[in-house]
């Protein structure tokens, strides 16, 4: 293929943006990279269906190493009803795991689920947990 595609950022909307940075900033690891205000004539409104009269606020936030921007956190107000359950999930590897649940079982509204026994594809061992956030996104959180 003379075109590969290449991932650039997964974007969530968010109902309170500093609640968000506490899971994702803070609890995560993910570094705040800015915090904007998104223009009227955002695509957010198309991509999302989110209604015009909505005021939207966005933070990126790189990863580690040459993760630049890879999750976007977009917080409208006022919010939007809340979803009836998780459609995406984010993957996300950590090379400390007992110490991300510890933090993230400390945040309001985050639920996390039973610790499962991670065999991957080519055959390697690890452990993985389900999160759910408090706006609804799913998080696989793995360490091999």
């Amino acid at each position: 293929m003379s075109d590969p595609v290449r991932f650039k950022r997964a974007a969530l909307i968010v109902a309170d943006l500093n609640r968000a940075l506490a899971l994702y900033r803070d609890a995560l690891g993910f570094t705040l990279e800015s915090i904007k205000n998104s223009a009227a004539d955002s695509y957010s409104y198309e991509i999302f269906g989110i209604p015009k009269d909505r005021r939207l606020r966005m933070a990126a936030l790189d990863g580690p190493a040459d993760q630049v921007r890879t999750l976007a956190l977009i917080e409208v107000t006022p919010p939007l009803p809340p979803a009836a359950g998780p459609r995406a999930a984010t993957v996300i590897a950590t090379t400390d795991l007992d110490t991300a649940l510890a933090r993230l079982r400390a945040l309001p509204g985050v639920t996390v689920l039973p610790e499962r026994e991670l065999r991957t594809h080519d055959g390697k061992l690890g452990r993985e947990v389900g999160i759910v956030d408090a706006d609804g996104h799913a998080i696989v959180l793995y360490m091999l």
